[in-house]
């Protein structure tokens, strides 16, 4: 019975010693390789500030925030901000051309009409 015992093992042994290497080898490459590596962080999003005001309803009947326009619907005009902190009533096409020569616009509201 020692006999069947021994080889037992030992055939236990043989066939424990391929995946137990195998396995070793993949933990000796992945934990220095994830404790070592420079993880590079995604770039924070700019925050962006909500800049539509209720002065600009006034200001802009028929307009609303972009943030509240529905995607089903196609705007007739739109509010846009510039750099230097001013507003203007353009049409789709002339902000199309102003996104187009980097005029640094930002579109912030759309409008059912142009008045």
């Amino acid at each position: 019975m020692s006999t069947i015992q021994a080889s037992f093992g030992q055939t236990l042994t043989r066939a424990s010693l391929l995946p137990l290497f195998l396995f070793s080898a993949l933990v000796a490459y992945l934990v220095p390789s994830a404790l070592f590596t420079d993880h590079v962080a995604p770039a924070p999003e700019p925050e962006t500030p909500v800049v539509w005001k209720a002065e600009y309803s006034e200001q802009y009947p028929g307009c609303v925030s972009t943030a509240l326009w529905p995607a089903s619907e196609r705007p007739a005009a739109l509010v846009v901000l510039s750099a230097d902190g001013n507003t203007a009533l353009v049409t789709t096409e002339e902000a199309r051309q102003q996104a187009a020569v980097v005029d640094h616009a930002r579109t912030i509201g759309a409008c059912r009409n142009i008045e």
